[in-house]
């Protein structure tokens, strides 16, 4: 059994006590997604962290208000000193006040490094820690906020005492949605999604994936091949983030403590999302590395969205009769608010060629089941599924894809302490919904003349829905602020997305109900993008072309 399989194990069978745990120190419903167990009892945390890191020691004789000295000791020879004075802080383990002796993490080789702690009153020594309990990362690698491809050149990564392989991340400036492709160039790491975890620079494990030896949605391993001179790749998956950013921004009573980040002012936990180490227990030839610094390498990262294939079934499309999947390019104006439109279609002249000066946006759609474009369907853009059915009066204007892997889809996890708003069940009158900000709520079901006003203008509105969401007759939803990617709405269940009426008023946004049928009819235009389990649409869906960018760990061939 891999080493993180049976950490998965061990999570799952100790999660009674590790709730009853968390229940001493405080409920965590941050919102900031700072419901993670706590980590195990230790005397030192974390255990890997790169250079400039607040390193926790505990030891039962420490003094409170008295210096003591820590020398770090690579594996490779070098030495550092760090100083600091104990105080009393709480365990994040127990949620205990307790002596503990924090310093910073001096600049050392990667790899391994020994902690021998020492009194500087007496100069003895405290305590002897192993290097086989902490390893030196490397400096954290700032992840690109755009979709595209990242290139960090020479980059070398830290491998600890027992050959595990650490990456360490920064995810500081991102707040959207993203989907990540990690590979190392001429670095040919072999691994499986059970020999992955991610932890962050406190200890916490924040991602496997894989949990009781079963996928984690939308996070994957895809083989490079036993020849490759590259690794494998790692495809990660990151929730919607706005609603953490927002909440601490706005001091709400989960605000970082300004005396001790590791928690929140109302007494919780406070969980860093943004410092990960990615762990990979892999081998290169058969063995795992070489404790120490691996060789120099070309990291890439290729990141895309949620919505990068267009509109999306995670088990079957169908584009009905009189149904249109085409895009539209953004014209932005001032704080991204989209003043105006430019249509793919606007700019395929006769015979399908470009118009002059025009450059061609797809509306791509697909399907990681079975793919229909019924007779008087159009897409245009690129067709992709398990299997697919083009009628002989259907207009196919791009490429046509057969999946060769079988990709899965991030599920939709209720962000805790978002605040919730009453149903939205209308059909008459007006409500207006103001951002920023993430909301809970029931259902989303409009009919008759109701409106759903979205004042997005300030910045970006995310509607989490249990339930059904439904907008008929002439109801209508108004976005403000058209950029689709400033308003979202994300269905948590397996109730169904219904968007069946004439509305008075087109959508700007995104749906993401991956588990939910989906079902589009004429009357109105959609602007955005939607994933949905069976998608069916006769309506229009202009694709919002920024999101587009496949992802390179979805095996496909040409038809």
């Amino acid at each position: 059994m891999r080493r993180f399989e049976t950490i998965a194990l061990s999570i799952f069978s100790l999660l009674t006590a590790t709730l009853l745990t968390v229940a001493s120190v405080g409920t965590t419903h941050a919102g900031c997604g700072c419901d993670k167990p706590p980590p195990a009892a230790s005397q030192l945390l974390p255990s890997v962290a790169p250079a400039g890191t607040a390193v926790r020691i505990l030891h039962p004789t420490l003094v409170t208000g008295r210096q003591y000295r820590v020398r770090f000791t690579s594996a490779a020879g070098a030495a550092a000193d760090a100083q600091g004075t104990v105080t009393v802080r709480r365990d994040m383990a127990d949620g205990k006040a307790k002596p503990q002796l924090v310093v910073t993490l001096p600049a050392l080789p990667l790899g391994p490094a020994r902690l021998a702690v020492y009194d500087t009153t007496t100069g003895r020594l405290v305590t002897d820690i192993a290097d086989s309990q902490f390893t030196v990362a490397p400096t954290p690698v700032a992840l690109p906020t755009t979709y595209g491809a990242a290139t960090y050149p020479g980059y070398q990564a830290a491998v600890g005492r027992d050959g595990t392989t650490y990456i360490a991340l920064d995810l500081t400036t991102i707040e959207m949605p993203m989907v990540f492709d990690a590979q190392l160039k001429k670095f040919p790491l072999r691994f499986t999604g059970s020999d992955l975890a991610f932890y962050n620079t406190q200890g916490y494990l924040m991602q496997l994936l894989e949990e009781r030896s079963e996928p984690v949605p939308g996070m994957f391993v895809f083989p490079a091949g036993a020849t490759s001179p590259d690794s494998d790749v790692v495809h990660y998956s990151r929730h919607e983030f706005v609603s953490y950013v927002l909440q601490h921004d706005e001091r709400l009573p989960h605000a970082v403590d300004a005396t001790d980040g590791n928690w929140h002012e109302d007494g919780t936990p406070h969980i860093d999302h943004d410092h990960l180490i990615l762990a990979i227990y892999g081998t290169v030839q058969g063995a795992p590395p070489r404790a120490g610094a691996t060789p120099a390498f070309d990291l890439t990262v290729t990141t895309h969205s949620l919505f990068s294939e267009g509109l999306v079934g995670t088990s079957s499309v169908t584009v009905g009769k009189g149904g249109v999947v085409d895009s539209f390019a953004p014209l932005l104006g001032k704080n991204g608010v989209l003043t105006g439109t430019l249509m793919s279609t606007s700019l395929v002249g006769t015979n399908g060629l470009l118009a002059a000066g025009g450059t061609l946006a797809t509306g791509d759609v697909f399907s990681a089941g079975s793919l229909t474009v019924q007779d008087r369907g159009t897409v245009d853009g690129d067709v992709t599924g398990k299997t697919l059915s083009v009628a002989r009066g259907a207009t196919v204007t791009g490429d046509r894809y057969t999946l060769v892997s079988s990709p899965t889809f991030m599920s939709i996890k209720m962000p805790p302490g978002i605040a919730t708003i009453p149903p939205i069940d209308m059909s008459l009158g007006l409500r207006t919904i103001s951002g920023p900000g993430s909301f809970r709520v029931s259902r989303v079901q409009l009919a008759g003349l109701a409106q759903l006003v979205i004042d997005n203008t300030r910045g970006p509105v995310t509607l989490y829905v249990d339930g059904p969401v439904s907008i008929a007759n002439l109801a209508s939803v108004i976005v403000l602020n058209r950029n689709p990617e400033q308003f979202a709405i994300y269905v948590t269940g397996t109730s169904p997305v219904s968007l069946t009426g004439k509305l008075l008023s087109s959508f700007y946004g995104v749906v993401y109900a991956p588990t939910s049928t989906v079902t589009i009819n004429a009357g109105a235009a959609f602007y955005g993008a939607f994933v949905g389990k069976s998608v069916t649409s006769t309506g229009t869906v202009h694709y919002y072309s920024p999101l587009r960018s496949p992802s390179a760990a979805i095996a496909t061939t040409k038809s």
